[in-house]
């Protein structure tokens, strides 16, 4: 879903952060998309998703256990 987020805030010239970084590789990561899929596509797609799956992760992030989180 992120690819299709972040190129939506491009198009929409909407301004997500204040790092120059962050808003010029949305704007790569927009081209990328409508290269791969068509840019018409691209601006219509509501779901973005991976089928199959990868590698085993090598990290995880630390979560507590409900125990830790349910405070009465």
């Amino acid at each position: 879903m992120t690819p299709l987020i972040f190129s939506g805030y491009v198009r929409q010239g909407r301004r997500f952060t204040e790092s120059e970084k962050a808003q010029t590789q949305a704007s790569q990561l927009r081209d990328q998309l409508d290269r791969l899929v068509g840019k018409e596509t691209a601006q219509a797609a509501v779901f973005m998703g991976r089928v199959g799956y990868g590698p085993p992760p090598k990290a995880r992030s630390v979560r507590l256990g409900m125990d830790r989180l349910i405070k009465n």
